[in-house]
């Protein structure tokens, strides 16, 4: 196990190493988590890589405040296949996975402790959306995306801004 994560680490530090400029971002941008009336506001981070010609692979993670007792964080691999619809506007589809954590928050979380229950909840799943990103200049880039998570069967509207490099 320690070997397979240590050639991981190498092969992501020499696709890095090799990256064209314009072709890795960081960004933030804030979330909405919506489910059967629950639709908590988060914020995030990222970071993206274009290691193929029109193939970039994303790493995400999401934190939404707590809302109704329960709070929720998931961290994000995805990948978007990128379509140039403009010189300076792109589309991509996405497909990755997400691993999500839910916990109860305050005096539910207390009552439950209480009860000898489990507080908090996580689990595997798949992220399958889309989005639209439009470049302001050669470093910075805005974005619009919508995406399903399987593992807590909710959609996520996010919009965000990221710097290119």
């Amino acid at each position: 196990m320690k070997k397979l994560v240590m050639m991981a680490v190498v092969l992501m530090m020499s696709v890095a190493a090799m990256a064209q400029s314009g072709t890795q971002a960081v960004g933030v941008g804030v979330n909405l988590g919506t489910k059967s009336g629950y639709s908590p506001i988060g914020i995030g981070a990222k970071y993206q890589n274009e290691f193929v010609k029109n193939i970039r692979g994303e790493v995400a993670f999401n934190y939404y405040f707590p809302k109704d007792y329960l709070a929720e964080y998931d961290v994000d691999v995805n990948f978007h296949y990128l379509f140039q619809l403009a010189p300076s506007c792109n589309f991509y589809p996405a497909v990755g996975l997400a691993y999500e954590t839910l916990a109860w928050t305050g005096d539910f979380k207390e009552a439950l402790k209480a009860l000898g229950e489990k507080t908090s909840d996580s689990g595997l799943g798949i992220n399958l959306g889309g989005g639209i990103e439009y470049y302001l200049g050669n470093s910075m880039k805005v974005n619009a995306e919508v995406k399903y998570q399987s593992n807590i069967d909710w959609l996520t509207i996010g919009v965000g801004i990221a710097y290119v490099f």
